[in-house]
């Protein structure tokens, strides 16, 4: 399709994240609906999700954008991805709690990892029922924001070399 007719290199990447967050959109009514009927509490700093998702969905569109222009150049990226993602996603303290780590990792992965951020501000909308804390959602803007300029960046940096590679 680039080959054939002008389209904005970008527009793939970006309905490649979009759809992944309308499947996500979906998935979470029938976790709603499994919410209601397992009498979930629900509470008014639940209404903050959206903003939260928004930091998420910018910060994968950044990355987004960086790993397609990678991919373009280095095919050998969306496997290596695919083990990175399985790690950072163990590196993420999702299934634990972070306190269960050792000083030194716990210090890593609160500040290192741009992750902990998001699931940080979900656990307490959704479990502790408070606003999150703000420095983790001063964090988590400004990562979103910082991977959104650097892959955007790089990938209109590189979009005019993409046609000599395909």
């Amino acid at each position: 399709l680039i080959k054939k007719a002008y389209v904005p290199k970008y527009i793939f990447t970006f309905s490649k994240t979009i759809s992944g967050l309308v499947d996500l959109l979906f998935n979470l009514v029938a976790l709603v609906i499994v919410m209601l009927a397992t009498g979930a509490h629900f509470s008014w700093s639940n209404l903050l999700f959206p903003f939260v998702l928004l930091q998420a969905f910018v910060f994968n569109l950044g990355l987004g954008l960086f790993l397609a222009q990678a991919n373009v150049f280095f095919k050998d990226v969306q496997h290596i991805y695919n083990a990175v993602t399985l790690a950072w996603m163990y590196l993420t303290p999702i299934f634990y709690p972070v306190e269960a780590l050792p000083e030194l990792v716990r210090w890593c992965v609160t500040r290192l990892n741009p992750m902990y951020y998001y699931v940080k501000q979900f656990r307490d909308i959704f479990y502790a029922g408070t606003l999150p804390q703000l420095e983790y959602v001063v964090a988590g803007c400004v990562a979103a924001l910082v991977m959104l300029v650097f892959g955007t960046g790089i990938f209109l940096k590189k979009q005019d070399k993409f046609i000599l590679y395909i």
